[in-house]
């Protein structure tokens, strides 16, 4: 398996959302599964969130114009100076494409995480990468979607997400109108483009929603109204899970 994916290699002929793929089944085939009930993953949540959230200098020095997101330009400045990634240009133009979830030809910090997640997977044994520093966390989330993934496919679909956050349930418990519509709610913000299956990226990114680590709107307008056009009141400020302790609360049913 050696130079799997890319060593100096140029994938760009290759399907990209295949090789990440292979790359995620790799990465889970290598370490033991840690993740084996979704309370095990809610308990992760505190160290992801503080993993995570250090990527942030490296957001923040990429950030060059100082806008509050990375242009495309700035992402392959990044790549070579700042995580120091081989992948040719053509890959992380794709890439960058894949993790620009609103198609604004820019990523803000939650979509840099996304896009920091597939180059750490494209490159496989790269130990020149600053993103090794970040392998714990990254193999968490490789870990978590693999949990969910039981047909091991690549991609999540409504059932398997429905069976991974009723795991443990009694029969009764996993009809129990509650949790089954709390696990269709989780599906579709997992399933960003709404075609019935999750991806990798499509999780990572939900999985950030989940953890709080939204992107906060900036205070004020353009206009100078710093409550928004009509003087509507301002969005509040992205939330951690702990708190809104309600928000995971019916993924522990009770016996009847």
């Amino acid at each position: 398996m050696g130079g799997l994916l890319c060593k100096n290699a140029n994938i760009a002929n290759e399907n990209i959302e295949v090789a990440l793929i292979k790359a995620v089944r790799l990465k889970g085939a290598r370490h033991k599964q840690k993740i084996k009930h979704i309370n095990t993953l809610l308990l992760k949540f505190p160290k992801m969130i503080e993993q995570i959230e250090q990527l942030k200098v490296y957001f923040d020095e990429a950030d060059k114009s100082k806008t509050g997101s990375i242009s495309p330009e700035e992402f392959l400045s990044c790549c070579d100076d700042i995580i120091r990634v081989k992948l040719s240009k053509d890959t992380k133009g794709k890439l960058f494409e894949m993790s620009d979830f609103d198609d604004n030809k820019s990523i803000d910090f939650q979509e840099f995480v996304v896009v920091c997640a597939l180059v750490y997977l494209l490159e496989e044994n790269n130990k020149g990468s600053t993103l090794q520093a970040f392998a714990d966390i990254y193999d968490l989330v490789i870990d978590a979607f693999l949990y969910f993934d039981k047909n091991n496919s690549g991609y999540l679909d409504k059932e398997e997400v429905m069976e991974g956050f009723s795991e443990g349930a009694t029969p009764s418990a996993k009809v129990n109108k509650g949790l089954v519509g709390f696990s269709a709610r989780r599906f579709e913000e997992l399933d960003w483009d709404k075609n019935g299956q999750v991806s990798f990226r499509e999780f990572l990114f939900a999985l950030e929603k989940w953890l709080g680590l939204e992107p906060e709107l900036e205070e004020g307008n353009e206009d100078g109204n710093p409550e928004g056009p009509g003087g509507a009141e301002k969005t509040p400020a992205r939330k951690r899970p702990e708190d809104d302790s309600d928000y995971f609360a019916v993924t522990s049913p009770q016996k009847n």
